[in-house]
Parts: C-alpha cells; sequence; structure tokens
C-alpha cells in the first residue's frame, strides 16, 4: 500500500525526462502531457480519501536522518490541489503552445515540477521537505526563461537567486528543526521538539524567524517579493498561472511544516516572532494591493495580488487559531483556482489577440463575453463575495485575527484585510467594466473561443463555487482532521 505514495512521483520523473528528448508532433506531446497529468490526479485523489497512514523511508544518509514520504491529513489536501491544478492547466497548454517552440521541453519541465510539487506535499521529515523544495526551484526556473529572450532569463535568475537565497536563509530553521527535534525532524502536528534550555532558545527562535522570511519569499513575502511580478510577465500563461498560483504555495506547505509540524503552536505563541511575522504580512499585504492597482500591464496587476492574497493565507497560520488555520486552508483552494483561472484569462487575451495592457481590453466583453464573464466571476470570487469560497476563508481569516490575542494586531489584521478587498475590487473591476461597457461605442462581433481554452476556465469557475457552497462540508471532512492536537 505503501508504494502509492511513490508511483505519482516515478510517473511524472519518467514522463517529464521522456518529453524532454521525445521529439515528435505536437499531438503525441500533448496526449503525453494530458494523460500524465490526468493520472497523477487520479492518484492524488484517490489518496485523499485513504484513511490509514502511508509511510515509506527511501534510504538513510545517516543512521538518523532518512528520506522519508508520508501521506497525511496536510499532505493530502495539497497533493490532490497541485495534481487537479496541473491537470485543468494542462489542457489549456495544448491550445497555447500551438505556435511555440521547444514545446517538448516546456511540457518536460512543466511534469517534472509537478512530481517535485507532490513530493512536497508528501514529504514526511525536515530533510526530504528542504531536498524535494529546491528541486521545485530548479523545475520551474526554465518555464519562466522558456522563450529565452533576454527580459525571460533576467527574471528566471532573479526569480532563482531569491528562491534559491531563501531557502538558504530558510536551512537555518531546517537545521535547528532537525538538532533539537526529537525524532530528527519528521513531521508530528503540533511540534516535535525536545525541552530547549533558555541559553539556547534565543537562538532558536531566530532560526525560525530566517525560516519563515526565507521560505517566505516562494509565496511572495515582504521583502522577498519582488520576484514576482518580474517573473509573471515574461514566462509563458500556463507557466505564470502555474508559479501563481500553486508553486508559489511550496512556500505556504513548507512554513506550516516548520509552525505546525516541527517548532509547534506553543513555541511561537505570544512571541515577538509572531508580531514580526504579523507586521510582515500586513506590510505584504498592503504593499501588494496597492501596488497592483498601478499597475497597466494586466500579468503584472495580477501578480502583484497574487503576492497580496498569498500573505492572506499566511495570516490565518500566524493567527495560532484553529479558525484561521480553517480559512488559511480554504484560502489556499481559493485562490489556487482563481488565480490560476485569472492566468489563464490572460493567456487567452495574448494568445487571441496580443493584449497585455488593461488599456486594451475596452470591448472585449462582446468580442469574448465567456472568457470575460469567468474574468468577472474570478474577480467576483477574489474580493470575497458569497457564495464563493474566498468570502468563507477571508471570513474565517478575520475571525482568526481577532480571537489571536495579539494587542492591536488583532483588530489591525482584520481592518487591513477589509482595505485590501476593496483594493482588489477596484484593480480587478474596472477591467470588467472596461469589457462590458466601453466608452466608446464600436461594432464588435463576437469571435470564436477555443474549446480548451473556455473548458479550463470553466471547470475552475464551478471549482470556487464548490469550496464556497460546500465550505462546512470541506472542512468537517478534510481541514478539520488536520487540527487534531492543538
Amino acid at each position: 500500500m505503501e508504494v502509492l505514495i511513490l508511483i505519482p512521483l516515478i510517473l511524472c520523473i519518467v514522463m517529464g525526462i521522456s518529453l524532454y528528448f521525445v521529439k515528435s508532433n505536437k499531438k503525441v506531446l500533448d496526449i503525453m502531457l494530458l494523460s500524465t497529468t490526468a493520472v497523477t490526479f487520479i492518484l492524488a485523489f484517490v489518496l485523499l480519501f485513504v484513511n490509514q497512514p502511508l509511510r515509506l523511508g527511501l534510504f538513510s544518509i545517516t543512521n538518523d536522518l532518512t528520506i522519508l514520504f508520508k501521506i497525511d491529513e496536510i499532505g493530502k489536501i495539497f497533493g490532490a490541489l497541485f495534481a487537479f491544478i496541473w491537470f485543468v492547466v494542462s489542457i489549456f497548454s495544448i491550445k497555447y503552445m500551438d505556435h511555440e517552440e521547444n514545446v517538448n521541453k516546456f511540457y518536460a519541465y512543466t511534469v517534472l515540477t509537478l512530481s517535485f510539487m507532490i513530493g512536497l506535499a508528501y514529504a514526511g521529515n525536515l530533510l526530504t521537505m528542504y531536498l524535494v523544495f529546491e528541486l521545485v526551484t530548479l523545475s520551474s526556473m526554465p518555464l519562466v526563461m522558456h522563450s529565452k529572450t533576454k527580459e525571460s532569463k533576467s527574471a528566471a535568475l532573479k526569480y532563482l537567486f531569491y528562491s534559491l537565497g531563501g531557502g538558504f536563509l530558510g536551512l537555518i530553521a531546517v537545521v535547528a528543526g532537525i538538532h533539537f527535534s526529537s525524532n530528527f525532524g519528521e513531521f508530528v502536528f503540533g511540534g516535535s521538539l525536545n525541552t530547549i534550555s533558555s541559553s539556547a532558545l534565543p537562538f532558536v527562535q531566530i532560526a525560525l524567524l530566517c525560516g519563515l522570511i526565507g521560505f517566505g519569499a516562494k509565496a511572495g513575502v515582504f521583502p522577498l517579493q519582488a520576484w514576482l511580478p518580474t517573473a509573471h510577465p515574461v514566462a509563458p500563461s500556463p507557466a505564470s498561472a502555474l508559479l501563481s498560483g500553486v508553486i508559489t504555495k511550496a512556500g505556504v506547505i513548507v512554513i506550516i511544516r516548520l509552525v505546525l509540524y516541527t517548532f509547534g503552536y506553543s513555541f511561537m505563541k505570544g512571541t515577538y516572532l509572531q508580531y514580526v511575522w504579523e507586521t510582515l504580512l500586513l506590510i505584504t499585504i498592503l504593499l501588494g494591493s496597492t501596488l497592483a492597482l498601478l499597475q497597466k500591464t494586466f500579468k503584472r496587476r495580477l501578480a502583484y495580488s497574487s503576492i497580496s492574497q498569498l500573505s492572506y493565507v499566511l495570516l490565518g497560520i500566524c493567527s495560532l487559531t484553529e479558525v484561521g488555520f480553517y480559512g488559511s486552508i480554504l484560502h489556499v483552494l481559493s485562490h489556487a483556482m482563481i488565480k490560476v483561472g485569472l492566468f489563464l484569462v490572460a493567456g487567452y487575451l495574448i494568445h487571441e489577440f496580443e493584449i497585455h495592457s488593461v488599456d486594451e481590453m475596452e470591448g472585449l466583453g462582446k468580442k469574448s463575453p465567456i472568457t470575460m464573464w469567468c474574468y468577472t466571476l474570478f474577480s467576483i470570487a477574489l474580493i470575497g463575495v458569497p457564495p464563493t469560497g474566498a468570502f468563507f476563508s477571508k471570513w474565517y481569516l478575520a475571525l482568526g485575527s481577532l480571537e489571536s490575542g495579539l494587542t492591536f494586531f488583532d483588530y489591525f489584521g482584520a481592518v487591513v484585510l477589509l482595505i485590501s478587498a476593496i483594493l482588489t475590487a477596484v484593480y480587478l473591476l474596472s477591467i470588467s467594466i472596461k469589457a462590458f461597457f466601453p466608452k466608446e461605442k464600436k461594432e464588435v462581433s463576437k469571435v470564436k473561443e477555443p474549446l480548451l481554452m473556455v473548458i479550463p476556465l470553466i471547470i475552475l469557475v464551478v471549482g470556487v463555487f464548490v469550496v464556497g457552497i460546500f465550505s462546512t462540508q470541506i472542512i468537517e471532512i478534510f481541514i478539520s482532521s488536520v487540527w487534531e492536537v492543538l
């Protein structure tokens, strides 16, 4: 039974390597991509409902440190989400990559990155988590520089610098976690640290802060957020969708593993660490929302939006409350589908009309009604309008902030969420107004919207509403079982 953990990883690695070297016609490449992501999604979905714990050690580096994969509740949620999004984006990629060069290499790195993202979700200890986290960076960097332009190469190097630099900073927390852990860094919800002496405590606290800042770089947390708005505009839109909607979640799951599964709830609660971390997150939320409002390039606007929204997720973790945790996981699910959908809309506009700027989107509502209605529904969802998933996630996040017990920050956190929601409405819905109510009345003929581009958008829109409508059931079945110790 334990071998089920490795099947999706091995499948993606084998197919990724095969795609890199296979130079066949595009239909064959499309079938290889779609079949791989579909099977991976099915396997991850099956594992979502496996109740017995699965644990598989591959080999030992020392007597105590092992490359370990383990299926637990939080890993199942993230693994199924990653596989689902990859499958949906793969459908879109088939049409988008019609006129691109080196399609086999793009598909290869797409599948390899999926393998490592699944591996990250199923990592069973700190050592495995760190190694796979770095592999995610290395495999996804070629997606950013796929076009081989000067700008894309520069953006890819910036992404690599920030991610590896953040990872090296986070390594301090990993080493501290392994050293002071009672089980050499194996994940146990509630933490696994031995008693730390008063003389060592300041150093361990600084180590955790380094981890929060370093791994936060992947999630675009201030002050290491600058790679996102640089990388997204130059990457192919399917890659931008995966980077913003999913790969950034690598930082989220690593921080969850550090805070709740290694150092533990009580280690941070009420300390200066919690105050410093929340300060950085609130700055990020306001900074991302404000800068998104100022952007004219559509994908840069979405990139700054991601910077803001990802810190929503971490804000719930930072509250160290059960309700805040519920909000974080619901927002992970909602944001992944919404932001992937928005970047796929950007991909459609680039592919069909060569539109990059928000000022060029006048009247598109009549020209491409299905796409622009999907865009509008994604925008409404990201703002947090019921009954979408983001409404319930933001509600729980606000409650988590109020229940955090942090002086001043409890109410201020909820206020910042409200301000950010207003800014989100302005920078997203202003585009819908341009699209459906243009200033200049012109005769616009409706174009045929490619099914392979429209179907993924519709799937994601439905998913956003499903998460909202069934949010209570999702919490009861999947999320509440995670919060089993605190």
